[in-house]
């Protein structure tokens, strides 16, 4: 990248686009997600707090839309493709090497649901992010089956609540602007190879196989990082790709720099532990659309909060986070030059700040 765009991009990086803001939703999710953790240490399931934030969090991730009924849509469509994600993830995480096929197969299905539009490039990204958690997660008590349905738990409150938020609060009913051929209609006018959503697929299976290897072999602590951080990070077009790369860096070292300061400076309990969650979900989702970096805050702290319940340390892994944040963002902007091809003559369609 050079020096001049770099520049551009942290630049950009630090505005906060205030319009774009939002605290309805994200507040009812993330307290949603805070409470959840608070029950599940205070009854003494410390290993359900993991899944449960997150099937809340991400659930509430699509919560997205114009209508009340596309938004309850939009989030039980999430939710059924985050739980098969998820149990995918786990069933496959004693394979070591052998599930690099596995990883790549579904990154190529997430990369291509960008051509259903914003909301399936949405729930692609955030079915990718969670197969790679629990596809390399640490080894817990929990079965796959048990944690698919956990996080399913979390997200079907997040989706009823969030539900009945929006057909009691929400009066205006703006057109749904998403096109309602069939999925393989859809689907069928990206098949060609030059096109946008085909290359970005196949870009990122690459780029996902790339990262599980690498997170097999290296040997560090939490092994889905790299992957998962790349699929964070991909988009469709090289620029947006390049952005993200340096605005989720930013972010990670932030969060891991204020996760340290609550960690270890303020303290631990059930109360501040649930706190912690509730804020950086509220980071995430009020942010995600208004500066990137804020929102990886958020979800950095989360992701550290809840790894601390379970006795981790953040000081001991954050070296390895952030390198292997750093090896994710060359994997990406490596894996972007792939298939060129030209660029697209407006907004990329399927474009969603996730």
């Amino acid at each position: 990248m050079r020096h001049s765009q770099l520049r551009h991009v942290l630049v950009g990086s630090t505005h906060i686009s205030r319009d774009q803001i939002t605290w309805r939703n994200p507040i009812i999710t993330a307290v949603i997600a805070g409470v959840l953790v608070w029950g599940s240490l205070e009854w003494g399931s410390d290993l359900a707090v993991f899944p449960l934030a997150l099937g809340a969090v991400f659930t509430g991730l699509a919560n997205t839309g114009p209508t009340p009924i596309a938004r309850i849509k939009s989030m039980g469509w999430g939710l059924l493709w985050i739980t098969v994600a998820t149990l995918a993830g786990g069933l496959v995480a004693a394979l070591s090497l052998a599930q690099v096929p596995v990883a790549a197969a579904v990154a190529l299905l997430a990369g291509f649901a960008g051509a259903l539009g914003k909301r399936g490039a949405l729930i692609g990204v955030l079915s990718l992010v969670l197969y790679t958690v629990f596809a390399g997660a640490p080894d817990t008590e929990r079965t796959a089956v048990l944690t698919a349905l956990l996080l399913f738990m979390g997200g079907g409150v997040q989706l009823l609540i969030g539900g009945v938020v929006n057909l009691t609060l929400d009066s205006a009913h703006s057109p749904d602007p998403e096109r309602h051929e069939s999925v393989f209609t859809r689907l069928a006018e990206h098949r060609q190879i030059d096109d946008l959503f085909a290359r970005h697929a196949i870009r990122l299976a690459v780029a996902i196989a790339v990262a599980t290897a690498l997170g097999q072999t290296l040997g560090w602590p939490h092994e889905y990082w790299i992957p998962m951080t790349v699929a964070w990070m991909s988009r469709p077009d090289k620029d947006g790709t390049t952005s993200r790369v340096v605005e989720r860096v930013v972010g990670t070292v932030a969060g891991i720099v204020v996760s340290i300061f609550l960690l270890n400076g303020v303290g631990t309990n059930q109360i501040l532990t649930a706190l912690y969650v509730l804020m950086g979900a509220l980071l995430l989702l009020a942010f995600i659309n208004a500066n990137y970096p804020v929102a990886v805050t958020g979800i950095t702290v989360l992701v550290l909060t809840l790894f601390a319940q379970a006795g981790e340390q953040v000081s001991d892994t954050a070296p390895y986070r952030i390198g292997a944040t750093l090896i994710a963002g060359l994997i990406t902007v490596a894996a972007s030059f792939l298939l060129p091809g030209k660029p697209p003559q407006s907004k990329v369609r399927g474009e969603e700040s996730a």
